[in-house]
């Protein structure tokens, strides 16, 4: 039977009988990083861990080690401040950040502010973690935000200029019916047929999985021994 993420919520340990698939969904974002399951158990909640002094000082010990040693991170909901300080760092130029959405819903969901509150606390008490990873390297974006001062947002309107004159001129957006158990209609991004021999405009449209796999490709073979 079909599941609801809300339900997903109410009921996880009923719907993940599995403890190491359990253990996986919770706190991805900080395993990922290097958090060692060893000093702090996944698969508990903010409470559990709220009332273990000795966790929340080796979680805080992990926080403020993350956030002295990796740069930068990308906040979703301020995507495209974040590619503008990426830029920055790594010396590209803004229209080396073009890029075209992928997986857009054709219309956004319609979730009312009570079920935003829930998910949201819901998600606070599973992955306390993440919750805590989150909150502290958003701060630090929003630091390095204030440090580059109104020239930011000059170079983000600038910056979306570009994706909107790009999108307009390679694509035209086939809306794909995902309708079958509640999914929503989802936009394709198709290449227009005058411009498919248009390197920019196939690659940008390419979805990042298919990069990802060269790249693993590329490290791969880097790494092989002669």
């Amino acid at each position: 039977m079909d599941k609801t993420i809300e339900d997903f919520f109410n009921y996880p340990h009923l719907l993940i009988n599995d403890p190491m698939i359990l253990k996986r969904t919770w706190n991805f974002m900080s395993y990922d990083i290097g958090l060692d399951d060893f000093d702090i158990p996944n698969g508990v909640n903010k409470s559990y861990l709220k009332s273990r002094p000795e966790l929340m000082k080796e979680i805080d010990r992990f926080l403020n080690w993350t956030e002295e040693n990796i740069d930068f991170f990308i906040i979703s909901e301020k995507f495209d401040e974040s590619l503008i300080l990426l830029k920055d760092r790594l010396g590209w130029r803004i229209e080396d950040l073009i890029y075209f959405p992928l997986n857009k819903a054709a219309e956004p969901p319609k979730i009312n502010e009570e079920d935003k509150i829930m998910l949201r606390d819901k998600t606070e008490e599973f992955s306390y973690i993440d919750y805590l990873l989150y909150e502290r390297m958003k701060l630090k974006l929003d630091r390095m935000i204030e440090e580059k001062g109104p020239q930011l947002e000059v170079e983000v309107s600038k910056l979306r200029s570009l994706n909107s004159e790009f999108s307009e001129y390679c694509l035209e957006n086939v809306e794909v019916d995902l309708s079958i158990h509640g999914a929503v209609k989802m936009l394709d991004n198709k290449v227009k047929n005058e411009h498919i021999d248009n390197r920019c405009c196939v690659e940008t449209a390419i979805s990042s999985k298919i990069y990802l796999e060269e790249v693993m490709e590329y490290m791969v073979n880097l790494c092989k021994l002669d």
